[in-house]
């Protein structure tokens, strides 16, 4: 049987949106990715200086996210790893749980992809992983030897952060409203989340 290509696509998903989704049908539609794995980090160690919402609230919203979707699944593995939430952690801890030869890509941004030689154990990186990059308009890609890479494209305006803003004022026709799945802003409401 051919090996199954899996990406992994880990982030704070604070909160989970559609450009997300259409990162990761990107992989599926354009790297030929058989499933994808949507992994909330505990803490990113890029993102220190703002507590990130509750694991458990960010990993309901992405099964919200991705109910309807036969190819994505949402892992809690991170979220039990110890801090911060280093990539190569969370590989070698998914990896322990997928069959020998499963082929493990990465999903990130092009911004990622130029700091990535600054994350923690970079070789571990390059020697376990297949990069899936998302270019934006006007992205410059810096080539890396014996790294393994495939440049996909989903260019998409969405923010986290500009969504976070939106829901602290209560906003019901804010043009960044429209990228949360409805299921999505009634649990941030319910559950109080993002509040100024």
């Amino acid at each position: 049987m051919k090996p199954r290509k899996i990406a992994l696509f880990g982030g704070s998903f604070d909160p989970p949106h559609l450009g997300h989704i259409m990162m990761a049908q990107a992989a599926i539609h354009q790297a030929g990715v058989d499933e994808v794995i949507f992994i909330p980090c505990a803490v990113s160690p890029h993102k220190t200086s703002t507590p990130p919402t509750p694991g458990a609230d960010r990993l309901a919203m992405l099964k919200l996210a991705t109910k309807d979707l036969p190819w994505a699944t949402v892992s809690d593995i991170d979220l039990n790893l110890p801090l911060p939430s280093y990539t190569w952690r969370t590989v070698e801890a998914v990896a322990s749980h997928l069959p020998d030869g499963t082929q493990l890509h990465w999903i990130l941004g092009a911004d990622q992809w130029e700091n990535l030689e600054q994350w923690d154990r970079p070789e571990f990186l390059r020697d376990h992983l297949h990069f899936l990059v998302l270019p934006r308009e006007g992205d410059h890609i810096t080539p890396r030897d014996d790294w393994s890479v495939t440049l996909i494209h989903a260019d998409h305006p969405a923010s986290s952060s500009a969504i976070r803003q939106a829901i602290a004022k209560g906003a019901n026709d804010d043009g960044w409203i429209g990228w949360l799945h409805p299921a999505i802003l009634k649990y941030s409401r319910t559950h109080n989340l993002y509040k100024s």
